[in-house]
């Protein structure tokens, strides 16, 4: 994959490169390319840029999603260009109440937004597309919408208005009652 930003370490800029029309960067990739960034030549120098907090499992299926905050100064200066930039993913600076970016070096009007994700993410490890076609065929037989929040309890799941009792009177029989 080709970089979608360069470190200026000396002034503490993440500097998105330039690309025609607008752009949306992941932080996973951002910070995986600033990663790169501190292995090559002496830069480990430079104060760190980013803490990676969370990802950590919280059931068997979920994990704790990620939120990334930049460090000691360190800021996103947008392209070179008038453009949207989305930032994809949890981003914080480490001083409350600052913004994560600076202004272009020239007078250009760019829209700068991040997208969030959730803080929960759940895991689909070892789901291939037929896996995950055969669980959204239950939940639709099951008159579930996917897009709605999910809690799971040891004898449930509520979906929206929506709660399923699970039991297991035996060992070869499992009941899902829609109530």
């Amino acid at each position: 994959m080709p970089d979608i930003v360069t470190f200026d370490g000396p002034n503490k800029l993440i500097v998105e490169i330039s690309l025609p029309g607008d752009n949306e960067l992941d932080l996973v990739e951002i910070y995986s390319e600033w990663k790169v960034f501190v292995q090559t030549s002496d830069n480990s120098k430079f104060l760190q840029a980013f803490t990676p907090v969370g990802g950590d499992p919280i059931t068997g299926t979920e994990s704790l999603g990620i939120t990334y905050f930049l460090e000691n100064g360190w800021r996103i200066r947008p392209a070179e260009t008038s453009h949207k930039l989305t930032i994809v993913g949890n981003l914080f600076t480490r001083e409350p109440g600052q913004s994560a970016f600076v202004d272009t070096v020239g007078a250009f009007t760019v829209n700068a937004e991040t997208r969030v994700s959730n803080l929960v993410t759940l895991l689909t490890a070892g789901f291939d597309a037929a896996a995950a076609a055969r669980l959204l065929d239950v939940w639709q037989r099951l008159g579930l919408d996917p897009d709605e929040t999910v809690t799971y309890t040891d004898t449930g799941i509520v979906v929206g208005a929506i709660t399923l009792t699970i039991a297991q009177p035996n060992a070869s029989t499992t009941t899902v009652d829609r109530a």
